[in-house]
């Protein structure tokens, strides 16, 4: 028979597969420089920075289309939502219409989707509501 304090290590050794720890900070891809992000005919240089706490691990990031956003890590993929974001929808005649958009990348490869989702824009009659996803990639230049 299992004493008690064996019962409990027997017991958290057969949770430790499903259940892993927070990696610590310093084992996570940095995402800590200058980069070049790069979809759907659409090239723009991200200023990053990235920290951890105890909330989790954030990246801010700087484009140079003007605009300021943050990423969080979840599990090996960084996520970056943007409600409202205005112009962020581009109609056939090269007007714009607001959009929410959605960046989700690997941690370490860099690759990963935009997903830009619209309501109905563009003009009488309008383009339907929608969405489109298209694969991306970022790389690091310093």
């Amino acid at each position: 028979m299992l004493s008690g304090v064996r019962k409990v290590a027997v017991a958290l050794m057969a949770l430790t597969p499903c259940c892993s720890l927070p990696v610590a900070s310093a084992d996570l891809p940095s995402m800590n420089g200058v980069f070049v992000a790069q979809y759907d005919g659409v090239q723009s240089q991200w200023r990053v920075g990235s920290s951890c706490n105890q909330a989790g691990c954030f990246a801010y990031v700087a484009s140079d289309q003007g605009w300021n956003q943050v990423a969080q890590l979840g599990g090996n993929r960084w996520v970056m939502v943007w409600v409202g974001r205005p112009e962020g929808f581009v109609c056939p005649d090269g007007s714009t219409a607001p959009s929410n958009t959605t960046w989700d990348w690997d941690a370490e490869s860099l690759t990963g989707t935009v997903e830009v989702s619209h309501g109905a824009a563009c003009g009488s009659p309008p383009i339907p509501p929608g969405s489109a996803t298209t694969s991306f990639h970022l790389v690091k230049v310093a």
